[in-house]
């Protein structure tokens, strides 16, 4: 499969983040310093020197006066990158990508005819090297109609990778570059004929050599900016807006607003909403505004607002996901009698609850089920999540539970599945308590996996009616402890220690530092591209 032509995917990860919605606070916003930016030009050097090499030219054939003309097998056989490049942000407008002294060797076959009294016609081959090339263009952002299109970005392209969550566009416009003010020079050309009358011609070379420089140094640009009006601009209109979580969730990363320029940095300011995947819907509350955040001194900044799993659990909520069936099952092999109705150790709710005594060899059933949305925050330095729901006793003969959707270690990413019995229980009701549950902890990032650990969780409960007398809170008590220390806490730091792999492609991160902040958390990171992964 041929490459991609280079300046055009060097020019699509540069701006795949751009575009423009409506104007609201992001859930989501990405800061790349100028430090991050030149790290982009020289893995896209690196990239343009492997990708030109061999490249085919195509050469139309042409016509000069009597003279017709055709130039085949065209091809670049040497690169030297350029001494010196940069791609900076331009306060205000945009990003300025200048390259010098960039050095190429092409060589190719000619064939000519010329016919005026009597027709002369020749063919051969030919060997060019142009020197001390160098360009200096600026990408103007423009917004305009769209049809929606859908694919998959380039994904080994490095902005791209460092943007996965970052590109923009919706109904009110899409991202559109446009190549601004450009400059370009040729050093110098230099041609070398081969062929019956090669020394003929070569005699002529210092003609031809000017001719192509002068033709060249007027196509640079025009060039340039065809990569960027045509092929960019059709490539970009091919990015994807949303990210699939699971087979009915989808986060949408389109833009809010259009992206911001400094002379140090470029931010872009994302929606980074949670959505039912078959029937988008917004939740009934909004994004806060994201906190400030000076530093500039590593590669990246990534701002995720507590809005944005806030949406996950409203979606949750609303579609009934947030319910769970626990059994002894569920239970470490040496905890599992806790829950048996005819206890053989003293650990055990049958002691504790002695009217169970009439479900003799039975198991108690706890369904837990949300009753209102979750809601998490960053409280104090940890992120604080708040839960409140019903928990429904059931009694059931041993060796006989609900079938389940989904068990802790089942699926590649557990915390995406469905946490809904798929059966009704056909046991015999005791009683329901609500319960309130308090979960803090701590968020850390490695290489391309972000990791939780809880530091706390306590549950306080209430019985709500119950079908048995005698109820104690030590009996309450003695549940919700063993359901917490023995199932909930571990299947979450079990999913947190497996950690939420980041769409990084072949990027990962260096030196991240997570800071928690105000309604948000900020990722300071530096970048690593890796070609082979």
């Amino acid at each position: 499969m041929p490459e991609p032509n280079s300046m055009v995917l060097f020019w699509i990860t540069a701006f795949c983040c751009l575009g423009i919605a409506t104007s609201e606070n992001p859930g989501f916003q990405t800061r790349i310093t100028a430090a991050g930016l030149n790290y982009a030009n020289k893995e896209a050097i690196v990239q343009l020197s492997k990708s030109v090499r061999g490249q085919k030219i195509n050469v139309p054939p042409g016509k000069a006066g009597p003279v017709s003309y055709s130039i085949t097998d065209a091809e670049i056989t040497e690169f030297s990158p350029p001494s010196s490049s940069s791609l900076k942000p331009i306060a205000g407008s945009g990003l300025k990508w200048s390259a010098s002294d960039i050095g190429l060797a092409m060589s190719g076959r000619f064939r000519y005819s010329f016919r005026k009294i009597i027709k002369i016609s020749d063919h051969g081959s030919f060997d060019i090297s142009v020197s001390g090339v160098s360009f200096s263009v600026q990408v103007d952002l423009v917004s305009m109609p769209y049809t929606p299109l859908w694919c998959s970005t380039y994904s080994d392209s490095l902005i791209a990778l460092i943007f996965l969550f970052l590109n923009g566009m919706d109904t009110n416009g899409r991202p559109s570059i446009r190549a601004g003010p450009c400059t370009s020079d040729i050093g110098s050309v230099s041609i070398k004929f081969h062929g019956r009358w090669a020394w003929a011609y070569n005699l002529f070379r210092r003609q031809f050599e000017k001719k192509i420089q002068r033709l060249l140094k007027e196509k640079m640009c025009i060039l340039i900016s065809h990569s960027l009006n045509t092929d960019a601009e059709k490539s970009l209109s091919l990015l994807k807006v949303t990210l699939g979580i699971g087979e009915m969730l989808e986060l949408s990363y389109k833009l809010t607003r259009p992206p911001q320029f400094t002379s140090d940095y470029m931010e872009t300011y994302h929606k980074g909403e949670i959505d039912w995947k078959s029937a988008p819907a917004p939740p009934p509350f909004r994004a806060p505004s994201l906190p400030p955040w000076k530093d500039t001194s590593r590669m990246m900044y990534l701002w995720v607002s507590d809005f944005m799993m806030n949406s996950l659990f409203y979606q949750a909520q609303q579609h009934n996901l947030l319910s769970y069936n626990l059994t002894a099952q569920d239970l470490p092999e040496n905890a599992q009698g806790v829950l048996n109705t005819t206890c053989t150790s003293s650990l055990c709710i049958g002691n504790l609850i002695p009217e169970l005594n009439k479900y003799p060899s039975c198991q108690l059933e706890l369904q837990m089920r949300s009753t209102k949305m979750p809601q998490i925050s960053v409280v104090n330095g940890s992120i604080e999540t708040k839960m409140a729901g019903l928990i429904a006793l059931y009694v059931r003969p041993m060796k006989t539970s609900s079938t389940l959707y989904f068990k802790p270690g089942e699926k590649e990413n557990p915390v995406l599945g469905r946490l809904k019995s798929s059966t009704k229980t056909f046991g015999d009701f005791i009683f329901t308590m609500n319960a309130n549950m308090t979960v803090t902890g701590q968020i850390s990032v490695a290489e391309k996996v972000m990791h939780y650990k809880v530091t706390n969780m306590t549950i306080t409960a209430s019985l709500q009616n119950s079908t048995i007398p005698n109820v104690t809170e030590r009996a309450l008590n003695f549940l919700i402890k063993n359901a917490v220390e023995r199932f909930i806490q571990p299947s979450i730091d079990f999913l947190g220690k497996k950690g939420i792999r980041l769409p990084l492609g072949k990027m990962s991160l260096k030196n991240a530092k997570l800071v928690l902040l105000k309604d948000a958390f900020v990722i300071a990171t530096d970048l690593v591209y890796h070609t082979e992964d």
